[in-house]
């Protein structure tokens, strides 16, 4: 009988850890943030899609500190990310940094615009005009 009750409780525990009671279930999802030093980009890649984004100087150095990468992955989902212009970068664009090429393979591919008059371009290239 103790194990008939004890049966009986695991069969309502495991139930009610997968089922929720509206007949909503967990979903999850995922944003990996790469470092580009060849060319001072961040970006973030999601399943489908990457966002780059050129780092000021400051922010170079700063990606390099303690919580540099995560201060900078905040920024970009606060402050960039659904704010800044986006710009469709493709795959065979000339000078697109190696790393893109292997973190962004089958994703679309967006450049964000920010403002940077005052910082000067990387001397490996720009891959956009």
């Amino acid at each position: 009988m103790a194990s008939l009750l004890l049966f009986a409780c695991l069969v309502v525990s495991v139930y009610s850890a997968v089922h929720h009671p509206a007949g909503e279930h967990t979903e999850t999802g995922s944003i990996h943030f790469y470092y580009d030093p060849s060319q001072h980009h961040l970006i973030a890649a999601t399943p489908s899609t990457c966002f780059m984004v050129l780092l000021t100087r400051e922010e170079q150095d700063h990606v390099h500190t303690t919580l540099g990468m995560e201060d900078l992955e905040l920024k970009m989902m606060r402050e960039w990310l659904g704010v800044l212009a986006e710009t469709k970068i493709y795959h065979d664009t000339e000078h697109l940094p190696t790393g893109v090429h292997k973190w962004c393979a089958t994703k679309d591919l967006f450049l964000l615009e920010r403002n940077m008059t005052a910082i000067p371009s990387p001397t490996t290239g720009s891959f956009v005009g």
